[in-house]
């Protein structure tokens, strides 16, 4: 199975939109979309030139990848945002899942650490409607 991961500047002039391509879970290709549009931070921007790399650089097409994952689950018709831009860009949109924004920032701190059990913090400007996130991790479940 293979699953897209984007953050994405596409609201709110958030910046650093990028894209990451896991297959069964493992990490096989990664871009930031600055690198392409040469803009600092690519803010505002939807990470096409990373989607289009991260699936030119392992030979498959939209059609393969099962899920697109994206953090801002709290904006308003994102999902449908997404969903129609990957179907008129793609001709084809997978299934879209959206995460809560500081549980991201979280998962990705906590799996990377090596730990497997830890209390993770996460504080920021602002995100899905919130500035932070405390969460008890185990390797299987966030408890917030």
């Amino acid at each position: 199975m293979y699953v897209i991961g984007i953050s994405s500047g596409i609201k709110h002039g958030h910046h650093d939109g990028a894209a990451v391509l896991l297959r069964e879970g493992e990490l096989i290709a990664v871009a930031e979309e600055e690198r392409f549009t040469l803009a600092k931070h690519a803010r505002g921007e939807l990470p096409r030139g990373a989607i289009g790399f991260c699936l030119k650089h392992t030979g498959i097409t939209m059609r393969d990848v099962s899920w697109i994952c994206s953090p801002l689950k709290t904006y308003t018709i994102y999902t449908q945002r997404l969903t129609e831009y990957f179907r008129y860009q793609f001709g084809h949109s997978p299934k879209i899942e959206l995460y809560d924004h500081h549980l991201c920032h979280a998962a990705s701190s906590f799996y990377g650490s090596g730990f497997s059990v830890a209390t993770v913090a996460c504080f920021g400007f602002s995100g899905d409607a919130s500035s932070g996130l405390v969460a008890h991790a185990t390797a299987t479940i966030f408890a917030c």
